[in-house]
């Protein structure tokens, strides 16, 4: 199974494998989504291990802990900006 890092914003189902299967090589997270720009996530916000396998891009869950990964993120944000 391969890393994935999917975008943030839960109007866009952008995801994208993080590793090259032809070169067998890793390939960089971008930063931000390249459809919509809002910040990419590739570890669960609520475990913090890497998001692997088949994701659906609707309504992510973490394949470790089953958390809704954009809701976890959501609550992060929240917590990093009232503190």
């Amino acid at each position: 199974m391969p890393p994935l890092a999917i975008c943030s914003s839960s109007n866009c189902t952008y995801v994208v494998e993080l590793h090259d299967n032809k070169n067998g090589t890793r390939l960089d997270t971008p930063e931000e989504c390249p459809v919509c720009k809002a910040p990419i996530i590739s570890l669960c916000p609520h475990c913090g291990f890497l998001l692997l396998g088949k994701i659906d891009a609707s309504s992510p869950r973490c394949m470790v802990c089953r958390y809704p990964i954009r809701h976890a993120y959501a609550c992060m944000r929240a917590h990093a900006h009232s503190g």
